[in-house]
Parts: C-alpha cells; structure tokens; sequence
C-alpha cells in the first residue's frame, strides 16, 4: 500500500529514484527487471504530471478526458512500481468499467450506470491501496456523486435519495436556527435517569432514552462537545435516527463492515415518507453520539467535516469511476456533453461545473483512503 507524500510520488519522473524505490520494494528481483519497470514507471509518471498540470489550460469541453487520463496514469505508476509481473494479461490494461446510457426523453447524466467488471486498471488499483474492497458491478452515477463532499448537496437539490455524505455542523453554527435552543432546555442537568453516560474529557454527555424511536438527543454540560448533522441522514436510507446513531456507533466499533460495496439501484421515489420525522425535530438536525477522527464514516476535507450515511461510495473510488464516465460523455456522447456544457442540460450542467470545480489531485485522493 502507498503510503508516501504527493512530492515523493512526483520524483517517480525520475528513472533513477523509480530505480531506488523499486530496488527498495523488490530487493530480491532481478536487477533487469528493476530496470525495465523503472522505465515504465517513470514514462507513466511524466503522463500523469503533464495531464495534471493542463487541466487548468483546457476548455471544460475537454477537462474530464484529461482529468481521467491523468489519474489512469497515475494508477498505472503504483501498478508497476508494486507489480513487476503487471499486467499478466491484456485485460488488465482495459479501464475494467464501461457506461450504461439509461434512454429517456430527457437526458439525466446521474441516472446513467457504471459495470464495474472483474478485471482491469481499477481493479488492479484496488487490489494494490484497498485489497479487502469488494467493488459492486453496477452503479448509477448519482451515488457517486453523493458520495463526494463538494457535490453532494448540489445532487440532493435535484435528486435528494442519492445524497450518501452530509456536513457536521457544530452547536455554535446552529445558534441561528429556529428551534434549536430547544434541544438544550434541560443542559443544567447533571444527569438523566435512566441514560447511560460518557465521560469526556470536557464535560459529561448523557444518551437520553428513546423508546418512541424518534432519536436520542444528547445533553452535555459543554455545548462544544456536541456535532450535529442532518437528520436526512437516516430518513434518506430508510431508517430512523435511533436505528442509524446505532450503525454509526457499531462502526466505530468496528462491528459494521462496509468491505463490500453493494449494487446500487437508480430510486423510484424522491423522498421516503420516514422523512416526516422532521416534525419531532424543528432545527431538522440529529446530534451525534463522542467519535474521533479515525470513524470509518468521517471524512475530513478543505471544507470541514463529513459524515457518511453507511452507504457512501468510498472517495477514491468515487472520483476515478465520476471522471471516468465523464470522459467516457465527452468521448462517445457529443450531444449530450455539449447540452451539457452550454448549458442546454441545466441541471447535468450545474453538477459537473459543481464536481469539476474541486477535484482532488491523485496523491489526496490517496490520502482518502480508509
């Protein structure tokens, strides 16, 4: 598994430090097959730096092919530099995913598939930085795009279900919220029968019984301690608050594997009817139960905290299948990417200016990995 700095992976243009770290990886390999790997290493590199690098001079009709390439080449830099047998057949050189277009009278670029296939790049990829990853064969790119920070509340403009990553917001940011002050009637109170409590190191949390099932509410003697996050987080899946805090919980316990991704299907409804449980809840906001950074279900970024639903995609994978698909639109699909990028396709075209405002550069999104 890569665990190196973005400025390590760059001097893998060189042949010579390509050499030396695949001397170190490999030390009992032939000295002929550290070299020939070095080149290809270093050669992928050199591609992977000069699309990155360009992205910021091309026109948006063609920033997604280059976008993709660059991470294709990237992918293909750790490949070799891991494997120096790779690849051990043609196939793993294909993508290993292709694009379903769904037929509509409308065209909706977040319900198109991605088949996801047992073998290639991707593959390959995962089984170098994510090995116990199971990928699901099929996915409409809205749960992708859900499961991205900076685009996630842009898709639940249009398409709430899809939406799999929500903000946490602190006490402080909700002072401003009506209703909200109401959650914190009963602060003064040293303890609540019946609740069990969880000492922290600045104050007291107490786990208010729930038997109505419409969530706990958490009361602390410092309202700094307490995050809160949408309470579509549940509704949106299905579930009501009581029932995700419990999920949240087991994972950070480690009893709730999200190893294997599932099939996603494209939602028949646009809102579950549990979302009427924002009535209990006038702020519409849960309150999350202490975590630390290390929650398989949070995700820090330039743009704060986030927490996943227990469904969202991880953001390695979320980011090269999106650009992906993406360059697969500009490649095959004219029409459409030019509706699309003039506009035409409103809505397409808000979300893929939204997702191509911010993406990542392949050595962060190394660092997302869980």
């Amino acid at each position: 598994m890569w665990n190196h700095s973005a400025e390590q992976l760059r001097r893998l243009q060189s042949d010579a430090v390509a050499l030396r770290m695949l001397k170190d990886i490999h030390p009992d390999a032939p000295i002929g097959a550290l070299y020939n790997n070095a080149a290809k290493v270093a050669t992928n590199a050199r591609q992977a730096v000069a699309y990155e690098e360009s992205i910021a001079r091309v026109n948006i009709e063609i920033v997604p092919l280059v976008l993709y390439y660059g991470y294709l080449h990237w992918m293909k830099t750790l490949l070799y530099l891991s494997d120096l047998d790779y690849p051990r057949g043609s196939s793993l050189l294909q993508h290993g995913m292709s694009v379903r277009k769904v037929k509509r009278e409308v065209y909706r670029w977040p319900l198109d598939y991605t088949y996801v296939y047992k073998e290639g790049v991707l593959q390959s990829f995962r089984d170098v930085v994510a090995p116990d990853l199971t990928l699901p064969n099929k996915i409409p790119i809205g749960h992708l795009l859900g499961s991205i920070p900076t685009v996630a509340d842009a898709v639940a403009e249009f398409y709430p279900d899809f939406q799999h990553i929500y903000p946490v917001v602190s006490r402080s940011a909700l002072a401003g919220v009506a209703g909200s002050d109401s959650v914190w009637s009963d602060l003064t109170k040293a303890d609540v029968p019946g609740s069990a409590v969880v000492r922290l190191e600045s104050g007291v949390v107490a786990h208010r019984p729930d038997p109505d099932g419409y969530g706990n509410e958490l009361l602390t003697r410092n309202t700094r301690d307490v995050s809160y996050i949408s309470r579509r987080v549940a509704a949106n899946i299905g579930l009501t608050p009581t029932e995700w805090l419990t999920s949240f919980t087991e994972a950070a316990e480690g009893n709730h594997p999200q190893r294997a991704l599932e099939d996603a299907a494209i939602p028949t409804s646009q809102q579950k009817t549990s979302d009427g449980m924002h009535g209990r809840d006038p702020s519409g906001f849960l309150a999350l139960p202490p975590f630390d950074s290390s929650h398989p279900w949070l995700y820090h970024t330039s743009h704060g905290q986030w927490v996943g639903d227990g469904h969202a995609y991880p953001l390695w994978v979320s980011h090269l299948v999106t650009a992906y698909v993406l360059s697969t639109l500009c490649r095959y699909n004219a029409v459409e990417w030019l509706d699309i990028v003039h506009w035409n396709n409103d809505k397409d075209a808000h979300l893929v200016r939204e997702y191509l405002a911010s993406v990542p550069t392949f050595p962060e999104l190394l660092e997302t990995r869980r």
